[in-house]
C-alpha cells in the first residue's frame, strides 16, 4: 500500500488555489509523489479554515506525511498540536520556538 501525503494549501472559499504559486505547489507535490510512489492528496482552505481541514481530513482516514503552508503561526502552533501522534511527519513552512515541545514528541 502506497505511502498517503495530505498537503494543505491556502485556497479561496470555494476550495480553490488564490494564485499561481499554489496551482505550482500543487503540480509539484504531485509530481514528486508520484515519482516517490505516494499518494498525494491537495487541499486548498483559507486561512481561518485552515486547522478545520486538518481536523477534518485526519477524521475521516490517516496520512503517513502532512505539508502545509499555515496562514499564521497561530494556525501552525494549532495544526502541529493536532497532528501530534496522529502522523509520522509534519513539514510547515513556518517556525516559532513555541513549537518546540510538539517538534520532539
Amino acid at each position: 500500500m502506497a505511502k498517503r501525503v495530505f498537503v494543505l494549501l491556502i485556497g479561496d472559499a470555494d476550495g480553490k488555489p488564490v494564485d499561481l504559486y499554489q496551482t505550482l505547489q500543487e503540480k509539484d507535490a504531485r509530481a514528486q509523489g508520484r515519482a516517490a510512489g505516494y499518494e498525494v492528496e491537495v487541499v486548498w482552505a483559507t486561512s481561518f479554515d485552515q486547522y478545520g481541514a486538518v481536523r477534518k481530513r485526519l477524521a475521516s482516514s490517516s496520512a503517513d506525511a502532512v505539508v502545509a503552508e499555515p496562514a499564521s503561526i497561530a494556525t501552525a502552533g494549532l495544526i502541529l498540536k493536532n497532528l501530534q501522534g496522529k502522523t509520522g511527519i509534519v513539514l510547515l513552512n513556518a517556525w516559532d520556538p513555541s513549537f518546540e515541545p510538539a517538534s520532539s514528541a
